[in-house]
């Protein structure tokens, strides 16, 4: 049995040569479709691969017992012990988890002095400064590598595309008014009028499916580098 190592080295290579071969075969529908077919056989490998060792490090980080003490005033907690009194995701419903990571990000944007008004719906605003027209959707992947967002039809110039990365935290996809002129009218639109945006990770390149003739693209750069850590206040849900 080859080293693990040179099977991981040897399939990153693999990688890297049927993503550049995506790139070049836009009119050659079925051998685009076997391509995507191989990638997505792959993300979920790496995904089960990058899973073992997460739970590698959880079981010597508990068998260490290390926690690291933080100081509120004339207190001091155990990181353990804060982490458990925490809410995650998985405690929310579908609804409310979009409402605290929309309510996040708008925070985040008014503490950047970006105000900000709700226009349409509970997903569409305006920027009160120079007046662009933005959709905010929020999607939870448990094994962070595939998100399906929505947005309403002809609603938005720009998307903000929520995909949830950890149990309090979100990657921050922002769909610029250029981009979203040139691809939106390309995406598929689902019976209620939501055009749906197909995410994929790829280690650190995230991809956007996009209908042929157009296929994958490379959104990276669209990427915020600041994760959006979301809040939840107990009254949001009273």
């Amino acid at each position: 049995m080859k080293n693990p190592s040179k099977i991981w080295t040897e399939l990153q290579a693999q990688k890297a040569v049927v993503l550049a071969k995506i790139a070049s075969s836009s009119n050659d529908n079925n051998k685009l479709r076997n391509l995507t077919e191989w990638i997505r056989r792959e993300l979920d490998w790496e995904s089960k691969y990058a899973g073992i060792f997460s739970e590698a490090e959880r079981l010597i980080t508990e068998q260490q017992g290390k926690s690291v003490e933080e100081t509120n005033g004339s207190s001091k907690i155990t990181a353990n012990m804060k982490a458990e009194e925490k809410w995650n995701f998985d405690d929310l419903s579908k609804q409310e988890r979009v409402k605290v990571a929309r309510r996040s990000y708008l925070k985040r944007l008014e503490e950047s002095n970006i105000l900000c008004e709700q226009i349409k719906g509970k997903t569409i605003y305006r920027k009160k400064n120079d007046g662009v027209v933005f959709g905010v959707t929020f999607s939870i992947d448990k094994e962070s590598k595939h998100w399906f967002l929505g947005l309403p039809e002809k609603s938005f110039q720009e998307a903000v595309l929520l995909c949830q990365s950890g149990s309090q935290s979100a990657k921050v996809i922002h769909l610029k008014k250029e981009f979203c002129e040139k691809f939106a009218r390309h995406l598929s639109v689902d019976k209620n009028g939501q055009v749906k945006f197909n995410i994929l990770r790829d280690g650190n390149k995230w991809l956007i499916e996009i209908p042929q003739p157009i296929g994958v693209k490379d959104i990276t750069d669209s990427v915020e580098s600041n994760e959006l850590v979301c809040v939840r206040h107990d009254f949001e849900f009273a």
